[in-house]
């Protein structure tokens, strides 16, 4: 799921003449950006079924807070290392000929696959 989001972004930078860094920078921070979003649904999740709501939800305060930015921040590195050149050129391979980028059933999957869970997890949040 997550290979096929960066060969979408990247396929559709490298079809915008962008350089083969940017394209992969673009993609893995897309991707980045989607694995928080799924991280979060995932734990909103759990944090409705298992507390109810918001109780227990601030357990750590302020530390809390940073120990969460640190994990967002290294998720993304983690994106930028995990999509190397070699591993573009591999999802690339892998992708060449079966799938057309821009296609609508594309557009449609991506936006799926990023703002469904999002969508979600802000009506979650809402306090009743």
């Amino acid at each position: 799921m997550y290979d096929f989001i960066f060969f979408f972004i990247y396929s559709q930078q490298i079809q915008k003449g962008k350089s083969e860094l940017f394209s992969r920078l673009n993609g893995s921070l897309i991707v980045g950006v989607t694995l928080v979003i799924h991280i979060a649904f995932v734990l909103s999740v759990f944090r409705k079924i298992f507390f109810h709501g918001d109780e227990g939800y601030n357990v750590g305060g302020q530390t809390g807070d940073i120990v969460g930015k640190f994990i967002v921040i290294l998720i993304f590195v983690s994106a930028q290392f995990y999509y190397n050149i070699k591993r573009a050129e591999i999802i690339l391979r892998k992708h060449d000929g079966s799938l057309i980028a821009m296609s609508t059933s594309n557009i449609i999957k991506v936006l799926l696959l990023i703002f469904a869970p999002l969508i979600i997890l802000m009506r979650l949040s809402i306090k009743p």
